[in-house]
């Protein structure tokens, strides 16, 4: 396949993506559109084929992003939000639940977390 249909190939799915990804609402749509226009847009130029050929794995990183980390909230009240899970979305849990500690050695590594982050945003605000 040509590098050229490979390209609009891309620019299509991503398209579709983003109308999936962003459906109901259209000023996220409209961003996600001009910011795809504009990307392929200043590339137009590009001839250099290994460059193409990164370009094109970038573009599909970006569609993987989109389609698999991007969640949509909808307000559907004032401070009460509803999210939108698409059947394609990698979730998992950032913290895996553990119940083999005790409440207080629970605790106490919250303690020490908090003063490793204290500690470290005064030695950063020493160097400023």
């Amino acid at each position: 396949m040509s590098k050229a249909k490979e390209v609009l190939r891309l620019y299509k799915s991503l398209n579709r993506t983003v109308q999936s990804v962003f459906r109901g609402d259209q000023v996220a749509q409209a961003a996600a559109y001009d910011k795809l226009r504009q990307e392929f847009g200043k590339n137009l130029n590009v001839e250099n084929e290994s460059k193409v050929t990164e370009l094109i794995q970038y573009g599909r990183d970006c569609e993987n992003i989109l389609k698999q980390q991007v969640l949509q909230f909808e307000e559907i009240e004032e401070k009460r939000y509803r999210v939108n899970i698409r059947e394609d979305m990698e979730l998992e849990d950032a913290l895996p639940f553990r119940d083999d500690i005790t409440k207080e050695q629970y605790r106490e590594r919250n303690r020490a977390s908090r003063k490793k982050c204290s500690e470290a945003t005064k030695m950063a605000d020493k160097d400023s």
